[in-house]
């Protein structure tokens, strides 16, 4: 942001919540301004206008999913599948390598993954 926008225009969309929305709404203003100074024809406005309007119904699609939660039950099937799979995992490695190093993939996956879940 710091490289696209001046300092304190990038400052305040960074302390906002929605940073996408208040990008998109500063594209607004802006293409606002260059059409009624006549830098902008009003058919490319009207474009343009248009193309930022699709954006912002996109990003809000986008902020209902992230901050919706995830359902108990799809939660639960996510977690069983995970346990399968770490399970299964040893099996398909083995004979590509040392049950050693085996091991120690196994325990980094399953670190890496349980930790994200």
């Amino acid at each position: 942001l710091m490289t696209l926008l001046p300092a304190e225009e990038a400052a305040w969309i960074a302390g906002q919540r929605s940073r996408p929305l208040q990008c998109l709404g500063a594209l607004r203003r802006e293409l606002h301004a260059q059409w009624r100074a006549g830098n902008l024809p009003m058919h490319l406005h009207m474009k343009l206008e248009d193309d930022v309007r699709q954006l912002d119904t996109i990003v809000g699609a986008c902020e209902r999913i992230f901050s919706s939660p995830v359902p108990p039950t799809m939660a639960r099937h996510i977690v069983r599948c995970l346990q399968l799979w770490l399970i299964g995992f040893p099996f398909v490695l083995a004979g590509t390598m040392a049950p050693v190093t085996i091991a120690g993939w196994v325990f980094v996956t399953s670190y890496i993954f349980v930790g994200i879940d």
